[in-house]
């Protein structure tokens, strides 16, 4: 494998900034990239926040078609604006995350409105930049946008084809100008991201050696996302797996939440509180507040709701379960058997995915013990998921962690790898890459319906040859060439990408279903020289592809991106 230098920003970019857009909360960092020392700044003074933490909500309001508020000021408006609440002109979205993750082009309705996703996107990742942008001078007075490259952190399970329209969206929103361009703009996973910050934090103590093996499990509101990685001798991380996740999140508490309430209240009350947006926010603010108290499944735990109070003794409700809900002190009571009711689910999931990723990482390693699991992201401060953790894999790790630094995580390591990213030395294909070729016919092994006949000699069409299968280990600058002989004037070479990780004596087609189709580059082919040489580039948050023919001239070309997609720089 070819090594090359870390990937730094040109001379004119001067800071990093990344942000962390999450399914509950988005915060950004900066460094400053000739920083020897990995020093990262957060903004933990958000406006409408009343403590102190690198995040605000995802969430965003709207009043008609024009945005005004986002994050807790956005709630906060609401609340403002009670005597109006029920006015079907406010529309307040969170959560569009998940929106964008399940179809960027899915549309949220909210009061008999639909807002397209990609929108809500743009429009919040502008009031994004805007914030970050004015920290970062309180600093950076002769801060200039040339001087950014902006790094992005997505789940694990985005395909490159989310991730390119995350870029789209950035370009929209104003943050970047090209979306090919890596000195611009990066995008990294959240697991990664959160595995340099913790090697880099327990660098600083002598903590960590070579050998030492690390799962990461970033617990965020949407999804969580697991990685594992090892030190290799120049203390760099190698990552040992592919990359897994489920959107198993805390919020998947808030909905299980709502459904206890619609179980223990009746259908009619909760959907009367949701047609009054100050009433039923109230609500989800209550609980949310009260989440972190919760500590065991064992006890009782009364959640103050005034709110509901309120609004249960101005109507007429007949389905509202006795000892649930008191009037007197406006409190929720959950039992044990309701918490379990609305936690169990999430971390049977939770612990399931873990479990998956250990077996697959002690297969890699060959060891059955890892030595380090860090619980990071907002869900992983939860107790009751990390007793959980704690309980049922305690024997399998030497170590479990879950560092002080949670929050932040994420944000601060993409912060790192947009300064380095060959911090991870090697990583795992997500996919398998490969090109359409017409190898010679074989009577044994190729489909008799993909025979054709080309200037004398006999071809199988269509055949699909890879150059990086699913779960290879490419290392930071891994250049995989092969070359072919091109018949024809021009040569078009197809490439495409498959989910499935196939056998060196599989013969597999570029029609098959598990087979997407990336793009057609197109190049001259010299008549005296008919050789084309193919060079796909890995190991970075993204990899390029080279078409070259022997007069070593190469061809700009136009991506299309398909169901399943790459994102190449042209």
């Amino acid at each position: 494998m070819k090594e090359i230098a870390a990937l730094v920003p040109k001379t004119s970019q001067t800071i990093v900034v990344s942000i962390d857009l999450g399914t509950s909360g988005t915060g950004f960092a900066y460094a400053h990239v000739k920083d020897t020392q990995g020093k990262v700044f957060n903004n933990v003074d958000w406006d409408g926040q009343s403590f102190k933490y690198c995040k605000t909500l995802s969430a965003i309001l709207y009043e008609g078609n024009t945005r005004v508020a986002i994050g807790h000021n956005a709630r906060e408006t609401i609340n403002d604006q009670e005597e109006d609440s029920s006015n079907n002109n406010y529309h307040f979205i969170e959560h569009f995350k998940m929106n964008f993750m399940k179809d960027p082009n899915s549309t949220i309705h909210v009061n008999g409105k639909g807002f397209s996703v990609k929108k809500v996107m743009k429009d919040y990742l502008e009031e994004i930049k805007t914030v970050a942008l004015e920290f970062i001078k309180k600093s950076e007075t002769s801060l200039r946008k040339e001087m950014i490259r902006w790094v992005f952190t997505v789940p694990a399970q985005y395909d490159d084809r989310l991730k390119h329209e995350l870029k789209l969206i950035a370009k929209e929103a104003g943050i970047i100008e090209k979306i090919n361009s890596e000195e611009q703009c990066m995008i990294v996973t959240e697991p990664e991201a959160a595995a340099v910050y913790c090697i880099e934090e327990m660098k600083k103590d002598r903590e960590i050696k070579k050998g030492d093996s690390i799962i990461i499990m970033d617990a965020g509101g949407g999804t969580v996302d697991f990685t594992t990685h090892i030190i290799n001798d120049q203390m760099l991380l190698r990552e040992v797996t592919q990359q897994t996740g489920g959107s198993h999140g805390s919020t998947n508490l808030d909905r299980k939440f709502e459904e206890l309430l619609v179980n223990k209240l009746g259908q009619d009350l909760i959907d009367d509180l949701k047609s009054n947006m100050s009433s039923f926010y109230n609500v989800k603010v209550a609980w949310e507040s009260y989440k972190p108290k919760i500590r065991s499944l064992n006890k009782t735990y009364s959640i103050l709701v005034p709110q509901l109070a309120s609004f249960i003794m101005s109507g007429n409700y007949h389905n509202i379960k006795p000892g649930f809900f008191r009037t007197q002190n406006a409190t929720i009571s959950m039992t044990p058997a309701d918490l379990e009711f609305v936690y169990n689910e999430t971390l049977e999931q939770i612990c399931g995915l873990l479990d998956q990723q250990i077996s697959k990482a002690s297969a890699e390693l060959g060891t059955e013990r890892i030595t380090y699991l860090f619980i990071v992201g907002g869900f992983g401060q939860c107790q009751i998921l990390t007793d959980k953790i704690a309980r049922e894999f305690g024997d399998q790790f030497e170590s479990i962690r879950t560092p002080s630094f949670a929050g932040e995580a994420i944000m601060n390591g993409a912060a790192l790898l947009g300064i380095n990213p060959s911090l991870i030395k090697i990583r795992r294909a997500r996919l398998t890459y490969g090109v359409e070729t017409s190898p010679e016919f074989d009577t044994k092994i190729h489909k008799r319906e993909n025979y054709i006949r080309k200037d004398g000699r006999h071809l199988c069409s269509k055949v699909f040859h890879p150059f990086v299968r699913a779960g290879e280990e490419v290392e930071i600058g891994y250049e995989a060439a092969q070359e072919f002989y091109a018949l024809g004037e021009t040569a078009e070479i197809c490439v495409y990408s498959s989910v499935c990780d196939f056998m060196d004596e599989d013969v597999v087609y570029v029609d098959d279903l598990m087979v997407s189709e990336l793009a057609v580059i197109s190049i001259k082919v010299p008549q005296d020289a008919r050789t084309i040489r193919v060079t796909m580039i890995f190991g970075k948050s993204e990899f390029l592809v080279k078409v070259e023919n022997d007069d070593q001239e190469q061809e700009e070309y136009t991506l299309k991106f398909d169901a399943k997609s790459l994102d190449m720089r042209q």
